[in-house]
Order: C-alpha cells, then sequence, then structure tokens
C-alpha cells in the first residue's frame, strides 16, 4: 500500500505502525490526538469540513515522497514508543504485588517486550 486515508482510530494506528503514510480523517479528537503523538498532526482533516482536493494533493505527494514520509513515521511511532516503555517502567517500578506488598521482581524489567 503506497498511502493509506482512513477515519477509524485503530486502522489508521495499525497503518502507522507498519510504517505506511497515512492520511487520518479526524471524526473525534483522539484521532488528531493519536497523529500528533507521533508528529503527524499535519495529515489530519477533520470530517465535518472535508477539503478532498487537498486531500488528494497531500496523498498524491505521499505516494510520490513516500520514502520520506515513512521514515518521518518511523521516527514518529519509535519516540512514542519510547515514551510509553519508559512509562510503563516507572510504573512497574513503583507498583506493588497486592497480595505481598513486594515489588516487581527484578527479571519484569529486564523483559524485551518493555525495551
Amino acid at each position: 500500500m503506497t498511502v493509506f486515508v482512513g477515519m477509524k482510530l485503530h486502522a489508521v494506528v495499525l497503518a502507522t505502525c507498519a510504517f505506511t503514510p497515512s492520511i487520518m480523517l479526524e471524526y473525534r479528537p483522539k484521532c488528531r490526538d493519536y497523529m500528533c503523538s507521533i508528529a503527524q498532526e499535519d495529515k489530519v482533516f477533520r470530517t465535518d469540513s472535508l477539503e478532498s482536493r487537498a486531500i488528494w494533493n497531500l496523498a498524491r505527494h505521499m505516494s510520490l515522497n513516500r520514502e520520506q514520509y515513512t521514515n518521518s513515521i518511523r521516527e514518529g511511532v519509535l519516540c512514542l514508543k519510547k515514551k510509553l516503555c519508559s512509562a510503563s517502567e516507572a510504573i512497574m517500578v513503583g507498583a506493588k504485588d497486592p497480595r505481598t506488598g513486594d515489588g516487581v521482581p527484578e527479571g519484569r524489567l529486564s523483559n524485551p517486550l518493555f525495551r
């Protein structure tokens, strides 16, 4: 797929996680929030005021410059992943087992899923 144009949040999330250049048709603020979180806010169009010519022009430009847009999405997604992993590690460090009151075992923090 050269460029993905989507309206549903999770469809666009999946496309961007595959580093596919994507345009989000914003039907709720959460759509813009996600695109902002991966530094792609300039690729969001509100559904209550669609600009079909602008969407078409951007899709065409993204298709012609796919590598540039793919790299931009990769950077944004990997940056968000790093922030989320750091936040989850911070939570894990402060977490206590409700049954024993013990902290999270050290081995859990070195789990590659948290990196």
